[in-house]
């Protein structure tokens, strides 16, 4: 039968052949998108237009405004082709560790909050933070976005006081006692699975008398250090921990050896050279790292590791008959 088509060959709907008067589109290829200005590596804040303007140059108010508010990670402007990122997260890697910093603060509230915004620590060990009751304010600058703070401030006098800044998502208790007359003191637990808990004890020991602390730091520190073999004993002592001819600072390495305590920082935590911030610990999952030079202090900043989650080996008794 003259013009009819095969069923096997019927034309396809739609297809040019089957509309003639259809038009044909030729392939174009997609124009590039710029590359983001943001560095993926920075913290995550929230820009306004005119800082996102500075930060992308070409670029009017009215593109940000008309870009979407809502959007999460990048987005193309609606007036142009250039994408941007309003709130670009850090890249962070996963890791078994956490890290740690100690170091002498002495009420330097800006300066503190850089520190923790750059080098973004789990945890922070402040010694000597001159804060008290009237000290909301530079507390409230000190600590960026993310943090907890939990402090024990000198109750007489100016100076002193200890604090521990530690992330949020961290579950951390912290208790007191008065067992230690001659220093200033902070038990803590830093639960990271429920398997693996480090115990730790941050002091602050005043200029003064050493003798007495050397007495008393053994039987203060025995019954925190004996019952758990992850311990770390840390903070501002003011002993010259790098004299070995040092009568006193002999005396307190021995009695800590005995339980086991080895002196991790092996290197000057002063500017004039001394070593008076030590980490003492038993532990095989606590590492030194490496000490900072701060220009708004006399003391170095520390930086060590303790190891998130540890493989305990169960022991297997031997089969017998029942």
């Amino acid at each position: 039968m003259a013009g009819a088509v095969h069923p096997r060959r019927r034309r396809a709907r739609g297809s040019p052949e089957a509309s003639p008067s259809a038009p044909v589109r030729a392939w174009t290829a997609p124009s590039a998108t710029p590359p983001c200005p943001h560095d993926p590596c920075t913290t995550r804040r929230r820009y306004s237009a005119n800082q996102l303007i500075t930060l992308n140059p070409g670029r009017s108010t009215t593109c940000f405004q008309s870009s979407p508010k809502n959007t999460k990670g990048p987005f193309s402007c609606h007036a142009c082709n250039f994408t941007c990122d309003r709130t670009r997260k850090p890249a962070t890697t996963a890791t078994n560790h956490l890290h740690c910093i100690l170091f002498n603060t002495r009420k330097h509230a800006i300066e503190l909050w850089d520190l923790l915004d750059t080098t973004a620590p789990d945890v922070a060990f402040l010694t000597e933070t001159w804060w008290n009751d009237s000290s909301a304010p530079d507390i409230a600058i000190a600590i960026p976005d993310g943090y907890k703070m939990t402090r024990r401030d000198r109750p007489n006098g100016i100076g002193g006081g200890i604090a521990i800044a530690h992330k949020s998502t961290l579950k951390i208790h912290t208790h007191t006692d008065d067992t230690l007359k001659t220093a200033e003191h902070l038990h803590l637990w830093i639960h990271t699975d429920p398997n693996t808990t480090l115990r730790g004890t941050l002091i602050y020991r005043p200029p003064g008398p050493r003798a007495p602390f050397c007495d008393s730091i053994a039987d203060f520190t025995s019954n925190h250090a004996l019952t758990s073999t992850d311990y770390i004993l840390l903070g501002d002592l003011n002993f010259h921990l790098e004299n070995n001819n040092d009568a006193n600072t002999t005396s307190l390495i021995d009695n800590l050896s005995n339980l086991g305590l080895g002196q991790l920082v092996n290197t000057p935590t002063h500017i004039a050279g001394h070593t008076f911030d030590p980490i003492f610990s038993a532990s095989n999952h606590v590492t030194f790292n490496h000490t900072t030079e701060l220009h708004w202090t006399y003391h170095h900043c520390i930086h060590f590791t303790f190891k998130k989650h540890i493989e305990h080996l169960r022991t297997q008794l031997p089969p017998h008959r029942r």
